[in-house]
């Protein structure tokens, strides 16, 4: 339980992290997001290769031999992976890493609508509270509270909210 704890926590600090490089990246050395995405997850997947090459040789084997879920994988990596980092990346180079985060954070209340319709049901107070409460955290973050006036770009804004739909 501990090291799942410690993990998670090392996980979302090298999440934040990244973010900070990537928008350092962006505003110093003019980078593009698809060539920091690209970079990116091939550096960690030829790691992630390697590791998984020494410490589990025959599950990497089984894997590659079965086409499905090879393609299963594929369609993760590309689908899942890649474009998540792809239109986090862009929210950055668009806005900061902060609001980009802040926008990307909005899935939870993307999945509890999907849930609700899903399920054909009505969302619980306590959904619901959270709806509003992100709804307007992100309108604040967006306008500083002015209706007429965003606080970010129009690009940055659509580039965070495509990052929730693909977290």
């Amino acid at each position: 339980m501990k090291k799942g704890f410690l993990l998670t926590a090392l996980g979302a600090a090298c999440w934040g992290f990244s973010g900070t490089c990537g928008q350092y990246l962006f505003m110093h050395v003019h980078i593009s997001s698809s060539y920091l995405t690209t970079m990116s997850m091939l550096i960690a997947g030829g790691v992630l290769m390697i590791i998984t090459f020494i410490n589990s040789r025959e599950m990497l084997k089984r894997l590659i031999q079965n086409k499905r879920d090879l393609l299963q994988l594929f369609i993760f990596a590309i689908g899942g992976l890649a474009f998540s980092q792809w239109t986090y990346l862009t929210a950055i180079s668009y806005s900061n890493a902060a609001t980009a985060t802040v926008l990307q954070y909005l899935y939870p209340t993307l999945l509890v609508i999907l849930t609700c319709l899903k399920d054909h049901r009505f969302p619980q107070s306590i959904e619901v509270l959270c709806i509003v409460l992100a709804t307007l955290g992100t309108f604040v973050l967006a306008t500083h509270g002015h209706l007429d006036s965003l606080n970010i770009s129009m690009q940055g804004l659509l580039w965070g909210i495509l990052a929730a739909i693909a977290a």
